[in-house]
């Protein structure tokens, strides 16, 4: 996970910023390699529909944070490594909930991982061990965050980003009011079919052990409601958009991350620091 953030700090504290930026590309490189993957980023569903001018904006302010983390490695944001997918459809998706794009996304998962990475042999061609490959119901999406997460931007997080600060080092440590984020989802938050409150359906990543899909620990149910959700956890939580790639990026291939970066909404998460 990385540390400091790309703020432009004095002279004195260059060597630690730069640090950090090699820090956070080394992380994904590895990632890449473990998964036999060849590109990364976030899945983004465009939730609102009121100002193209003001949600490309939005959309430039979440590009430019991850210029910043990465200015030191920026052969991990050409075309063919960074793919920050745009899903974009006023008929589907305006002020839709987390729940419904959730069905989206879990269906869009399953071919999108060959389009992006590849057919199932030129993703074991880059593995170390491409016999891991041979292993019945090899998972092609590995660990990534990609194909485990995804953003949502409506209309109350779009403004919340183009109101904040420029810049990570100014945001963080604002009160939450003042901080730009986006909701940022698990995939594999289930409700129970006779239940209202949530459980993690269970994924086996390659046989490794992942504390991702857990069942969480009993909270109780005194939190008031969001999505009829009464836990502590409701499937998504506002993360900082300047902290958003590759910081929840990468902190979140480890699944056991969710719970230490999670603040429940209206709370807003910074993630690693």
């Amino acid at each position: 996970m990385s540390g400091l953030a790309p703020n432009h700090p004095p002279e004195s504290e260059g060597n630690r910023e730069y640090e950090a930026s090699s820090e956070a590309a080394e992380e994904i490189q590895k990632a890449l390699r473990q998964d036999g993957h060849r590109v990364w980023g976030f899945v983004i569903y465009r939730c609102t529909y009121a100002s193209d001018p003001a949600w490309e904006s939005c959309l430039a302010r979440i590009k430019a944070s991850v210029q910043d983390w990465l200015e030191d490695d920026l052969v991990l944001l050409e075309d063919d490594r960074f793919k920050l997918t745009i899903m974009d459809d006023a008929s589907l998706f305006d002020k839709a909930s987390p729940e419904i794009i959730r069905q989206h996304f879990l269906t869009w998962r399953e071919t999108a991982v060959h389009e992006d990475q590849g057919s199932a042999q030129e993703i074991a061609s880059r593995l170390r061990n491409p016999t891991r490959a041979s292993r019945p119901g090899y998972d092609w999406k590995g660990r990534s965050a990609r194909y485990r997460y995804f953003v949502a931007i409506d209309e109350e997080s779009l403004q919340s980003i183009l109101k904040s600060k420029e810049s990570w080092a100014e945001n963080n440590g604002e009160p939450d009011e003042a901080k730009g984020w986006v909701k940022l989802v698990r995939a594999n938050f289930r409700r129970l079919p006779t239940d209202d409150e949530g459980y993690f359906e269970n994924e086996d990543y390659q046989g490794e052990e992942d504390h991702e899909d857990e069942d969480a620990e009993d909270d109780g149910d005194d939190w008031s409601p969001i999505d009829e959700y009464t836990r502590k956890d409701v499937g998504w939580m506002k993360a900082m958009h300047d902290n958003l790639m590759p910081g929840f990026y990468n902190g979140l291939r480890d699944g056991e991350n969710w719970t230490s970066f999670y603040e429940r909404p209206p709370g807003v998460a910074e993630g690693p620091l």
